[in-house]
């Protein structure tokens, strides 16, 4: 698969029905470059709602859909389990059996975490849009990011009372600049 074909499928669906890239972004509920960077390969595999949202904005006809599906190597949600039980057997615990300390109980609250997110985002799209991108950014720009994402998600920033969030999210805010990184609410 050429790295960037399903971003130029999309692209072509999309002009066909004159919509642009910020509006089809808009419309599956995503940031409004998200199409963009898509459709220039920056964005290489969306998941699988995404996708799904994606061909039933762009009117996708089903046998091309199917084709779009497979190709981007999305798998539906039902899917996910099975592709998890190719992972439990490269890592068995006969392997590695120190590593299936608490992961069941990881996996179930990621899993939780995702279910939150989700539900957030469709109820609530204008303020989870910011919370999204920026874990977005904490999370896939670079090692420091990611790092310091985890040193603050670790320090256990739900045992602050009420006068404590507001301390340390005024001082956040009072660091950033306006025209940076959307502010925390």
């Amino acid at each position: 698969m050429i790295i960037n074909q399903f971003g130029d499928i999309i692209k072509r669906y999309r002009e066909k029905l004159g919509i642009g890239s910020r509006e089809l972004s808009r419309r599956i509920g995503m940031t409004d470059t998200y199409v963009a960077q898509l459709e220039r390969g920056s964005i290489k595999k969306p998941n699988y709602y995404v996708t799904k949202k994606l061909i039933d904005c762009l009117n996708v006809p089903q046998d091309v859909a199917e084709s779009l599906i497979a190709t981007n190597g999305t798998k539906p949600p039902d899917t996910f389990k099975t592709q998890q039980d190719d992972v439990n057997e490269v890592y068995s615990t006969d392997i590695l059996p120190w590593l299936d300390d608490g992961i069941e109980e990881s996996k179930m609250k990621f899993e939780k975490i995702c279910s939150a997110l989700c539900k957030f985002i469709e109820s609530d799209y204008t303020r989870a849009q910011p919370v999204i991108s920026n874990l977005d950014l904490l999370i896939t720009s670079n090692k420091e990011d990611f790092m310091f994402f985890c040193d603050v998600i670790s320090t256990g920033l739900s045992k602050l009372n009420v006068e404590q969030r507001n301390e340390v999210i005024n001082y956040i805010n009072s660091t950033l600049k306006e025209d940076q990184i959307p502010k925390t609410s």
